[in-house]
């Protein structure tokens, strides 16, 4: 009797490991593949984040120019590229100061520049506004939601602010996360990155989980289809499914070439990686 129960224990736990195992080959079966597509020219000083727009088929990188990240230098500045990574336009917008976060509603673009939101007109080219908020002293990435909230990552604060209806509101405040870098808004919540390697989520009710782990130094983070692009500015591009598994797709880090702010255009299988100090964007083929 003994024996029978102990074969059937052994069997389920077989079982039971295979399912296991078939689950995560599964999962990883799902995850994509990046094949790298070009290369710009290095002009693009210390770019740190890119975003496509679709009615101009163009791609914005925001460069900070000279160091350091909080320097009110006047050195900033946006390039416009071509699809195909050529410099369309190297001085699109400039006497910015270290742009940074990237973000589009309707016909403008939304810059993240140290302690101002600056908002800028994509058909005619020219600066709109610009912002600053007393609470805030160094916002790094931007993101806007469908409804044209707009989410502020303060990263030496660990604040998330809120910007709707011009109205300025803290959405999320942290003592025990630091590191707060990249905030991504979709219908599963508002996800930014943070130290120990992991990514958050907040609902709507403002109650944070953990989207994925395994992804050191993260730096942004866009959607794909069921699951979530999320870039190391140590050169490595992740991608995962929230409770499931973290795939790493890309490490470039052997030549030190990082990995910034991304986009994800999902429409074209595409996905820009802003490579910082490399002064170059990448380019990669989902598929």
């Amino acid at each position: 009797m003994i024996k029978k129960f102990l074969l059937i224990v052994t069997c389920y736990g077989v079982a039971a490991c295979n399912l296991s195992t078939e689950e995560n080959v599964n999962e990883r079966q799902l995850s994509p593949v990046l094949e790298k597509l070009w290369e710009s020219d290095t002009l693009l000083t210390a770019n740190e984040s890119v975003i496509y727009d679709s009615l101009s088929n163009s791609i914005y990188v925001s460069c900070m120019g000279a160091m350091p990240d909080d320097a009110k230098d006047g050195d900033g500045f946006i390039a416009k590229l071509s699809l195909k990574g050529e410099i369309d336009n190297l001085s699109w917008i400039t006497g910015l100061n270290c742009p940074k976060g990237l973000a589009i509603y309707g016909r403008e673009l939304y810059v993240s520049d140290i302690d101002e939101l600056v908002c800028i007109d994509l058909d005619k080219g020219i600066v709109i506004s610009k912002t600053r908020f007393p609470e805030i002293d160094f916002i790094n990435d931007i993101d806007i939601s469908e409804n044209g909230e707009i989410f502020l990552n303060e990263t030496r604060k660990n604040k998330i602010y809120s910007l709707k209806n011009d109205s300025l509101s803290l959405f999320y405040s942290t003592e025990k996360l630091g590191g707060l870098n990249g905030v991504h808004s979709s219908k599963d919540g508002v996800f930014f990155t943070g130290s120990e390697g992991k990514i958050y989520a907040l609902n709507d009710k403002v109650e944070l989980r953990v989207a994925a782990d395994s992804v050191e130094n993260a730096d942004g983070i866009e959607q794909y289809k069921s699951g979530y692009f999320a870039s190391s500015w140590q050169g490595r591009i992740y991608y995962f499914t929230e409770g499931g598994h973290t795939s790493k797709l890309v490490d470039t880090w052997d030549n030190q070439i990082h990995s910034a702010d991304i986009d994800v255009v999902d429409n074209l299988n595409l996905l820009l990686s802003p490579t910082l100090f490399n002064n170059k964007v990448i380019a990669y083929r989902i598929k």
